[in-house]
């Protein structure tokens, strides 16, 4: 609801798949790999968690950027939510000795939406 009013809105794939933010995925692919210290080669398989891994076009990014190694989305999401959080615990506890990670939550580019009425002008 915007401004007391129903919000209703169907969006065709073709126009989210024209956004930019998806010509610049591999960049961001490429800026994780290198702040990690890995490469493509190091890997055995890529996770996809959440709704990226509904988005077919992410799929096709993925499978072509990451070559020949394995993107699957085989690993429930609520669960993975619950086993990062008992990592994070268990990296913070003095009482375990667990694998060192890091963790990093951020979002590079911002996400907005417009919303456009010929008759009203613009909310967003």
């Amino acid at each position: 609801m915007i401004n007391g009013i129903d919000l209703n809105v169907h969006v065709k794939r073709e126009v989210i798949e024209k956004s930019p933010i998806f010509e610049k995925l591999q960049g961001y692919l490429q800026e994780a790999l290198d702040k990690a210290g890995i490469t493509k080669d190091d890997m055995n398989s890529v996770e996809v968690i959440g709704g990226g891994s509904r988005v077919p076009l992410i799929g096709k990014i993925l499978k072509e950027f990451f070559d020949p190694v394995e993107v699957g989305s085989h690993i429930n999401g609520d669960e993975s939510m619950a086993f990062g959080a008992a990592l994070r615990a268990a990296n913070l506890s003095i009482a375990f000795r667990v694998k060192q990670l890091h963790f990093y939550d951020g979002n590079p580019e911002p996400i907005r939406a417009v919303i456009t009425n010929i008759e009203d002008g613009v909310i967003s």
